[in-house]
């Protein structure tokens, strides 16, 4: 990403939930500055909430700005008169971390910029093409959520994609948006993926909070002899989500779902399907009801064989030394019983 950046030509979009100027390096910003000041034409979406402890974000963005670049808050306290009215704005976040250069290649998945997340597992594509088209629709429709007028980037919304026969091998960008995407067509991707499989599903993710359709839908498959695994991190960020994420495991175990939690020294922050060994999907949505019900999303499916088997392996290498949750190990008393209660309550805020 960085030496795309540092190479580019025209222009820099980028939308990120956290881009931090704290980090070792890679002086991101620095970069975007120069490019900025060479004549690049430089567009960044930053989410509101996810920027919240940079304090010196401000004095950045001024600096940015005077060099002919531009930093947009996503959803930071959003006037009336904003062009685009949102629903449900106050849970609503741009959760994407998508990077595209000079309109011909771009980056996607769940890898925020800061010097915290250097020892973070995760997982990003890289991807060219015509997918980058739809990668540059989908940034110009949040940049100007966020308030951007550039026209040239506004022009991009509008931007003709030529349709192509599809092929095994085809990879397909999904953009999710609660505006755009219904939760009900995000609910309908997965579903899909589910149903088709034939052997197994693993699923890797940080959160594990799913709505009830998901774990019913991972449940029928587990009836017609699927094996369903979802990998968990060892050490997620903080003791409240990993007992959030345990009791939601609990109730997935009762269904016949296997639970596991990966063995690593850091954070595992990746969001990654598997089907049958055929099909995948990397992006940054978790698993849980903010991701699917209210944030901006973004990821990609392939059935590419290359980028099938490298998401395998590197599967396969997490799950070394896995341990196998039960729901036993949970204490099945008041307490238990009390919190369950509790996290489904707060589920769709989660």
């Amino acid at each position: 990403m960085y030496t795309e950046i540092a190479n580019a030509q025209s222009s820099i979009y980028w939308e990120c939930y956290i881009l931090l100027n704290n980090t070792r390096t890679h002086e991101f910003y620095e970069l975007l500055q120069q490019k900025a000041r060479a004549g690049v034409r430089v567009r960044v979406v930053i989410d509101s909430i996810g920027t919240f402890w940079n304090w010196k974000l401000s004095i950045v963005r001024r600096t940015l700005e005077s060099s002919g670049a531009e930093i947009f808050y996503f959803n930071r306290l959003i006037p009336w008169w904003n062009p685009v009215r949102l629903r449900n704005w106050w849970f609503m976040r741009n959760h994407r971390k998508v990077l595209i250069v000079d309109e011909r290649v771009g980056f996607l998945g769940g890898v925020n910029i800061g010097e915290e997340f250097r020892q973070w597992f995760d997982l990003h594509v890289r991807v060219e093409g015509s997918i980058v088209k739809h990668l540059l629709r989908s940034f110009a429709y949040s940049y100007r959520v966020a308030g951007g007028s550039d026209p040239q980037v506004l022009r991009l919304r509008r931007a003709r994609i030529l349709r192509q026969k599809r092929t095994r091998s085809q990879s397909a960008y999904v953009a999710f948006s609660p505006l755009r995407a219904p939760s009900a067509r995000i609910r309908h991707i997965y579903e899909r993926m589910f149903a088709r499989a034939k052997s197994r599903i693993t699923i890797v993710t940080p959160y594990f909070m799913p709505h009830r359709w998901f774990l019913e839908s991972l449940e029928r498959a587990k009836a017609r002899g699927v094996d369903v695994r979802v990998l968990l991190p060892q050490d997620p960020s903080s003791r409240w989500v990993t007992l959030v994420n345990t009791l939601y495991a609990c109730n997935a175990i009762q269904r016949g779902i296997r639970v596991e939690y990966g063995e690593s020294i850091s954070m595992n922050h990746s969001k990654a399907v598997l089907i049958d060994d055929r099909e995948g999907m990397i992006g940054s949505a978790n698993i849980d009801a903010n991701s699917i019900d209210n944030n901006f999303e973004a990821g990609v499916v392939f059935r590419r064989r290359d980028m099938v088997v490298r998401l395998k392996n590197i599967i396969k290498r997490w799950s070394k030394g896995a341990r196998s949750l039960r729901s036993e190990s949970m204490h099945e008393g008041f307490v238990h019983r009390l919190l369950e209660r509790g996290a489904l309550l707060l589920q769709p805020y989660l």
